[in-house]
C-alpha cells in the first residue's frame, strides 16, 4: 500500500474506479449504489484533511519545541554568564 500523498491519490483512483463500475451497472443498481459511493468519497476527503491537519499540528509542535529549546539553552548560556560575572567580581 502507497504511503502519504500517494496513498491518497491511490485511494481517488480507487474511488473513481468504483464509480465507474456502479455507473455501468443497471439503473436500479446504480441509482442504489451511487450514493453510497458519494459518502464514501465524501468520507475519504473528511479523512484526508483531518491526517493533513494532524500532520501540520504535529511539524508546528516539534518546530515550537526546537525554538523552545534553543530559548532554554540560551537563557541557561546567560545565566552561567551571569554567574560567572558575579564570582570573578567577589
Amino acid at each position: 500500500m502507497p504511503s502519504g500523498r500517494r496513498k491518497n491519490e491511490y485511494i481517488v483512483c480507487e474511488l473513481t474506479k468504483l464509480r465507474r463500475l456502479v455507473k455501468a451497472l443497471p439503473a436500479a443498481e446504480c441509482r442504489r449504489l451511487l450514493p453510497l459511493c458519494q459518502e464514501i468519497a465524501s468520507w475519504a476527503r473528511r479523512q484526508h484533511r483531518l491526517v493533513q491537519a494532524a500532520q501540520e499540528a504535529v511539524n508546528q509542535y516539534q518546530l515550537d519545541i526546537k525554538y523552545l529549546r534553543f530559548d532554554l539553552e540560551a537563557t541557561r548560556r546567560e545565566r552561567d554568564a551571569l554567574r560567572q560575572e558575579r564570582e570573578s567580581e567577589r
